[in-house]
């Protein structure tokens, strides 16, 4: 068994070669890694579908539609992460320097 975070999904640079490869995701992240954006934020994001969660518990079943379905997803999770990240850069540039 490959079980991969979602995080690493959505950060890879091959999600289709990671899809092959792995047998299915998890929205736990490693405690020792420092991500902008936690597994968790990606779970409870309302495009997290309760089929997202079922396509990313068993990579091995999926047929071509499901795998589209989750590069899809990942896809709007790149741009939920990239919103995120932008609007903690300008608070941070908001705030007053000392």
């Amino acid at each position: 068994r490959n079980i991969q975070s979602i995080t690493k999904f959505i950060d890879c640079k091959d999600p289709v070669q990671m899809l092959s490869d792995c047998t299915s995701f998890s929205f736990v992240d490693d405690n020792n890694v420092e991500l902008p954006v936690s597994s968790k934020m990606y779970l409870e994001h309302p495009a997290t579908t309760a089929e997202i969660k079922s396509c990313c518990s068993d990579l091995k079943v999926l047929g071509k539609t499901d795998f589209k379905g989750l590069l899809l997803w990942r896809l709007s999770m790149i741009a939920y992460k990239n919103e995120l990240i932008s609007k903690r850069r300008g608070k941070e540039s908001e705030e007053p320097k000392e």
